[in-house]
């Protein structure tokens, strides 16, 4: 009877430990895979420099480590790359506002694509919004801008539309906008501008960019 006892205490206590993990407290909270209680100490975790932060082998979304060099602090994986968590209060440490009037492609009506190619120079990750005019001609039509990070992988598609609404027969329509993510160590992203519908081409214009950094 006594070893059916234990081994009905040994089951008992499996089965608390896979629900919850409590160091240093008997009842760790019900929300929490993990709970550790101090008032003398905090958690550590792993430390280590960029280059062995970098060859961590297939990471984790959401595995965080502690960069010892090269902007020392909390770094996490997003998914596809590491990433500063932020420190300060408001969360973002730089705004730039850049506006512009850059012709940088045309919407081809016979199934052309027109690439442009941005660069960037951010030493911090952050947001970029763009907005883009289009001017066109007598015919109204439809195209998109798609936006690609230096890994070719489409991080926004922009639908723009045109027609005609001036006597001249020119004119430049609505803004349109476009917002995404960009990462610290990002050089360049690539427009691709091409056409949906309608007859009439237009010429595509970078009208502003602007960048939100964090911390």
């Amino acid at each position: 009877m006594k070893q059916f006892y234990t081994f009905l205490g040994v089951l008992l206590f499996t089965a608390t430990t896979f629900a919850q993990v409590g160091i240093n407290t008997q009842t760790p909270d019900a929300s929490a895979a993990l709970d550790i209680t101090s008032t003398t100490a905090g958690i550590l975790i792993p430390r280590m420099t960029q280059s062995q932060r970098d060859a961590v082998s297939s990471p984790a979304t959401g595995l965080m480590v502690y960069q010892t060099d090269n902007t020392p602090g909390f770094y996490y994986y997003g998914g596809s790359s590491w990433s500063a968590v932020a420190s300060s209060a408001l969360g973002f440490s730089d705004y730039i506002f850049e506006p512009n009037n850059q012709s940088i492609g045309y919407v081809y009506t016979g199934g052309q694509i027109s690439t442009h190619t941005m660069s960037l120079n951010y030493s911090k990750k952050g947001y970029m919004k763009l907005s883009f005019s289009v001017y066109q001609g007598y015919n109204s039509g439809s195209g998109k801008i798609d936006v690609y990070d230096p890994n070719n992988n489409l991080i926004e598609s922009i639908d723009i539309s045109y027609g005609l609404v001036s006597a001249s027969g020119v004119n430049e329509t609505l803004r349109y906008w476009g917002g995404f993510m960009i990462e610290p160590d990002w050089s360049s992203l690539t427009l691709q501008i091409y056409h949906t519908g309608g007859s009439q081409g237009a010429s595509v214009y970078l009208k502003s960019k602007e960048v939100v950094l964090f911390e």
